[in-house]
């Protein structure tokens, strides 16, 4: 009987992959249809190989194009870091030039406000020699009254002081431009 058993399976298992057959025509078929459909729209083929042994000049190839891509990426980073550096020397200058600017006028009119005190003075003397006090006190007391006002020259130093701070020095590339500079912060102290 259990070999009726035995039997009876096996007939059984024979029935049922003669009855599957079908679908692992129709498996293996839309598998290799499917592997076909991938291999035509792969971009690079020889990356997903990896039963095949890879040649020495594939290693190479690939060793030469990852060192082209960093090194392209450094000069790439250089140039802008120089375009940036270029562009906030040029703002230190323009900004530098606008100081100098406002100093002139400051130091014109300190010194139109010096010329005038100095003839104040100059009137100052004569009236206090000529004995001419009766009379003329209220020129006395304006002119005693502008010659003891004085008004000291301070440089605008803000680009001066960012320039210090931040280290923005070593982007001026002139170097007679940072020796008149660092002359300029000399003087105005």
């Amino acid at each position: 009987m259990a070999e009726d058993l035995d039997d009876e399976i096996l007939n059984n298992l024979n029935d049922s992959a003669s009855d599957n057959s079908f679908d692992k025509t129709n498996s293996n078929d839309t598998a290799t249809t499917s592997k076909k459909e991938t291999e035509n729209f792969e971009v690079n083929k020889y990356i997903h190989r990896t039963t095949d042994k890879k040649k020495w000049g594939e290693y190479l190839l690939q060793f030469v194009m990852l060192f082209l891509a960093v090194f392209l990426g450094f000069l790439s980073e250089n140039l802008r870091e120089r375009r940036t550096d270029t562009e906030r020397e040029k703002q230190f200058i323009a900004t530098f030039v606008e100081d100098l600017k406002s100093d002139t006028t400051s130091i014109s009119e300190i010194l139109t406000y010096r010329q005038i005190k100095s003839e104040k003075l100059d009137s100052l003397m004569l009236l206090l020699r000529t004995n001419q006090v009766k009379g003329h006190e209220n020129e006395l007391y304006y002119f005693g009254r502008l010659v003891i006002r004085s008004n000291v020259f301070q440089s605008n130093d803000r680009t001066i002081t960012q320039l210090k701070n931040s280290g923005g020095l070593r982007l001026i590339r002139n170097e007679h431009a940072v020796d008149s500079i660092i002359s300029w912060i000399g003087r105005a102290k």
